[in-house]
């Protein structure tokens, strides 16, 4: 969560895409995405032991969901915590 909260530079996801139509969330993931090749050393100090993802797969991610809202449109909800 830290890596992601950097990312978007936020102290929490907590809301973050609370029914947030899609072309004004796209910007805020734009940037988030942008925080990954700005500043990677930077943000890779924030990754959880545990994130299998890494850098690259946590970037790839953002990407995906960037990919996902633009083809669906409407509105996104926020962070779903997973157990």
């Amino acid at each position: 969560m830290a890596l992601w909260c950097a990312a978007f530079g936020v102290d929490t996801l907590d809301g973050l895409f609370d029914m947030t139509p899609v072309d004004q969330a796209k910007p805020l993931i734009d940037s988030a995405i942008s925080a990954f090749t700005r500043d990677p050393d930077g943000l890779r100090v924030l990754l959880s032991p545990d994130d299998h993802l890494g850098l690259r797969g946590n970037r790839l991610a953002l990407l995906e969901m960037r990919d996902s809202i633009v083809r669906m449109g409407g509105t996104i909800t926020g962070a779903v915590e997973v157990e």
